[in-house]
């Protein structure tokens, strides 16, 4: 017996003719009327008065309608939950933190698509508290996340295994015409587009570049996002500094439209690593965990500190502190 036949039936039920009932399983009718044959030859028993115009459904076969969409629906739900099931047996979900989503995943995913392993990869792109508790719960089998010494993920998560993809640094933007360095130089106002202290970059931001700002400056918060890319537009647009990871504004600095305020403002190191669980999952991911280990060694160091982007004795025609 073939699922089709059922459908076959309760077409025909529902439309009262072959030839509607073809049409509405895009078949032909003598097709279609030999797939109904071969349904009453399986249950042995007529379903269909054949000497009748239009032809009409026996009331043995009216009867067991309902029964007969029920059980198509759970013979399709069946199947669906099957083949979920598989899926997932070949998925692997990777919880990302916001910024590498655009900055480091795209690079990782086109490894993982190159090596042609079983595998669909679920990008979760969330902040990192969230992402560790994914990790916790069982619904992220990795982490990709900023870290630094003091906020490692694995301090709290005990049994985590790390990996070092890469090296990023948080450091301090503003558009080009915002300030100059002698202003700067002088201890001038500025207006500040801050990252939450409760985000894990503002939290860095507070624990590692605060202090040093404001015992040079006074600062004014222009507007305070966690949405990384967003202040990135609002720095650009001349809304005041902000400190963000270097790869995510690398580009806006060689193109002119942001520079580094390095020479005046202190930046922080960054790890770009890669957390997974020691356990259920090791074997499973263990082929994406052995590319991943080739993509971080193979990757290019952000440029060090001292290269040619940062504000170097620049005379912009602006008036410092401009952003109230």
């Amino acid at each position: 017996m073939e699922l089709k036949w059922l459908e076959d039936f309760l077409t025909l039920a529902d439309c009262g003719s072959f030839s509607k009932g073809a049409e509405r399983r895009n078949v032909t009718q003598p097709a279609f009327s030999r797939r109904i044959q071969k349904l009453e030859q399986w249950l042995d028993v007529p379903l269909v008065d054949r000497s009748s115009y239009p032809v009409k459904l026996l009331p043995n076969a009216v009867q067991f309608v309902p029964e007969v969409q029920q059980l198509v629906a759970r013979i399709l739900e069946l199947r669906s939950d099957i083949q979920r099931e598989e899926e997932a047996r070949h998925r692997i979900a990777i919880a990302t933190q916001h910024t590498l989503t655009i900055t480091v995943f795209p690079g990782l995913l086109n490894v993982l698509r190159e090596a042609r392993l079983d595998f669909s990869i679920r990008l979760r792109s969330v902040n990192r508290a969230v992402g560790a508790d994914l990790m916790r719960d069982g619904a992220a089998q990795m982490l990709l996340c900023y870290d630094t010494p003091a906020d490692r993920v694995d301090q709290v998560l005990p049994g985590l295994d790390r990996l070092v993809l890469g090296l990023d640094r948080l450091i301090p933007v503003s558009a080009p015409n915002l300030y100059d360095s002698e202003t700067l130089a002088e201890g001038c106002h500025l207006a500040m587009l801050r990252l939450p202290r409760e985000s894990h970059l503002g939290s860095i931001v507070e624990r590692e570049c605060l202090s040093d700002l404001l015992e040079k400056y006074t600062v004014s918060v222009a507007c305070e996002s966690a949405f990384t890319v967003g202040v990135k537009e609002l720095a650009m647009a001349g809304m005041g500094f902000a400190w963000l990871p270097e790869s995510l504004v690398e580009q806006e600095i060689r193109g002119g439209d942001l520079v580094s305020l390095e020479d005046h403002l202190v930046s922080a190191d960054l790890s770009i690593a890669l957390y997974r669980y020691g356990g259920t999952w090791t074997d499973e991911v263990e082929p994406i965990w052995a590319l991943m280990r080739e993509f971080g060694a193979a990757r290019t160091p952000v440029p060090p500190r001292g290269g040619d982007w940062r504000l170097k004795g620049r005379h912009v025609p602006a008036e410092c502190g401009t952003v109230p």
